[in-house]
């Protein structure tokens, strides 16, 4: 059963917004200066003349069209104009790299692609040349020798009609694939995963359900519309008739939250940690400029949940605790009544502390595959350090081997032309996630690790931490290599050198040192070692390709457990063993 009657498909929304919220401002995108606003009216006005232009064009249902944009209110038109006529939506990241991207436009045969600047217009249009279905690419911005997007939205060669288009839009069904949307880091494989219109109508309305977001309410997007967490979002806040506010630039995000002063972000963990440094680096030292003062305060500010008096912190400090709350409430525009954070696990002291703050952050937790919402806490279900419960129409269980198993009207269709990659959903509808958790007797998910080996850093980017270790096994003078950074910043490698190796390349350095040990701390040998892992991190750009590490003379075999019987990694047992050094790591980087 749909929702809501009123939208079955996702172009609907269109008329729902204008029949509820015509006046109001649906969107602002800065350019320069200025904030350009399009109230819900204008943006159905706008999809249509996309729908009309793209038929103009040749475009047909089941066509494939893509956008490389950053987040502006012409993607939406965009994204609508797409689907009203039955084509599919790539949303793809403006960061994409040009390997990738070419991979993706030939596997989607897509015919035209609109590009956010000037530079993802180069990019793409060099690539013209070698993928024979690439007809057009269209620029949001003007550049002299482009099409200009308004000169692309005055095409009408057929004299489509209203009512033509409209016999086109009564031709698509909830059930006709909507979007293709493409998962990976730089060291997995691109999967495109498909979805119809009533996953993402299912998944965006259920969220609307509650987020407790009121029309009155603005909203700063700052994830990614190729994103599929905030493209849920995006159309849930279009259904409540609220209004996104769309950043221009991380550097310009102090400055648009006193202009906007919204009442609701949506972030990854790696974002929201990226908003504190920010504010923290800038903010704090008006109070306090003694760092380990500082540690010890902030430590204090995020120890004990929101609402809990601690009677061992001094006055003095609950005094200045206080004044760096203020100053970030302020830096945040003074007016946040709702941060929800999703897309990896969150870092509990950077919940604790904004939640201190009067800030109440509520997590989530999703999978693209899912359609991406899969649980959350809100103002009206909310329980701390969980990711809350599952949404509406939404079944979570655990397995018996702990794995968070879920049944959505939200998930995946499959993954597009890959018949070689298993579908993650069973026989019995439910999606197999790759995590681990625990549900409690009210129904609210914890997490608590990751039962498959590709995981996810706090950026939300998938990684395959074999791929590295292959890569870093590679080096002259390393052996075995162990790589994770479950829900991290970065990555951590444990790094076996090959000691035999070593002595050979290093034959002519008079190295008296048998002993493993000791021959590690040996100058010449550590020399050597951080020189090819500096090298290592220069070639290979990326958080989830660049590591810190720690070097280990400990032998790793099937006898100690640390390599399986087949002489793979035992990962489990080597985060048991390694556990503490990592951890020493994250911590020093904290610190710092």
């Amino acid at each position: 059963m749909h929702p809501n009657p009123e939208i079955l498909r996702l172009f609907d929304l269109l008329n729902f917004g204008k029949m509820h919220h015509a006046d109001k401002i649906a969107f602002c995108t800065r350019k320069g200066d200025a904030w350009i606003k399009t109230t819900f009216e204008e943006y159905a006005q706008q999809s249509d003349r996309v729908s009309q232009a793209l038929i103009s064009s040749g475009i047909k249902t089941g066509d494939n069209i893509a956008t490389i944009s950053r987040n502006r209110a012409e993607f939406n038109f965009v994204d609508m104009g797409i689907m009203q006529i039955g084509a599919v939506h790539v949303p793809l990241y403006a960061t994409i790299d040009d390997q990738k991207l070419k991979a993706i436009l030939i596997e989607t045969a897509c015919k035209i692609v609109f590009a956010g600047n000037e530079k993802i217009y180069r990019k793409v249009a060099a690539l013209t040349l070698t993928i024979p279905t690439l007809e057009q690419v269209i620029c949001f911005d003007e550049i002299p020798e482009n099409e200009t997007f308004e000169a692309f939205l005055q095409k009408n060669e057929g004299g489509f009609s209203k009512e033509n288009l409209q016999q086109i839009k009564d031709r698509v069904f909830t059930d006709d694939i909507a979007s293709i949307t493409y998962i990976s880091g730089s060291t997995t494989e691109v999967k495109g995963i498909v979805h119809s219109h009533a996953d993402h109508i299912h998944n965006s309305l259920a969220i609307a359900k509650s987020t407790c977001i009121t029309h009155e309410m603005n909203l700063l997007s700052l994830l990614p519309l190729a994103h599929s967490y905030e493209r849920s979002i995006n159309y849930c806040v279009q259904y409540l008739g609220a209004t996104t506010w769309y950043n221009s630039n991380f550097k310009t995000l102090e400055q648009e939250l006193q202009e906007i002063k919204p009442e609701v972000i949506f972030m990854v963990p790696f974002l929201m940690q990226k908003i504190f440094d920010l504010l923290a680096s800038k903010l704090i030292p008006e109070i306090i400029s003694d760092k380990s003062q500082l540690m010890e305060l902030l430590q204090l500010a995020s120890d004990n949940e929101a609402g809990i008096e601690v009677s061992a912190i001094s006055d003095n400090n609950k005094l200045l605790i206080d004044k760096i709350f203020a100053l970030f409430r302020q830096a945040m525009g003074g007016n946040i009544k709702m941060l929800y954070c999703g897309g990896a696990a969150l870092n509990q002291n950077l919940r604790r502390f904004f939640d201190n703050c009067g800030m109440t952050c509520f997590e989530g937790y999703g999978l693209t595959e899912a359609g991406p919402v899969v649980a959350h806490n809100s103002p009206l279900m909310h329980k701390a350090g969980t990711v809350g419960k599952a949404v509406s129409d939404t079944q979570i269980k655990i397995s018996d081997e702990g794995e968070v198993l879920v049944k959505s009207p939200s998930s995946l269709k499959g993954f597009y032309k890959n018949t070689s990659v298993e579908s993650p959903v069973d026989g019995e509808g439910w999606l197999h996630t790759g995590d681990t958790g625990i549900l409690d007797a009210d129904g609210f998910l914890t997490l608590t690790g990751v039962s498959k080996r590709i995981f996810k850093l706090s950026n939300g980017i998938y990684t395959d931490p074999l791929t590295i270790e292959k890569k870093l096994e590679s080096i002259a003078g390393l052996a075995k290599a162990f790589v994770t950074g479950i829900n991290k910043d970065f990555l951590v490698a444990v790094l076996v050198p090959d000691f035999d190796s070593l002595r050979n390349i290093l034959q002519n350095n008079i190295i008296q040192e048998s002993n493993n040990i000791t021959f590690l701390e040996n100058s010449t040998i550590a020399e050597y070692l951080h020189d090819a892992m500096r090298q290592y991190n220069t070639l290979n750009r990326g958080t989830e390709n660049q590591v810190k590490y720690i070097f280990t003379s400990d032998t790793w075999n099937t006898e100690n457990q640390l390599l399986t019987v087949s002489g793979d990694l035992n990962r489990k047992a080597l985060q048991l063993k390694y556990g503490s050094q990592i951890e020493e790591i994250y911590l020093s980087a904290n610190k710092s």
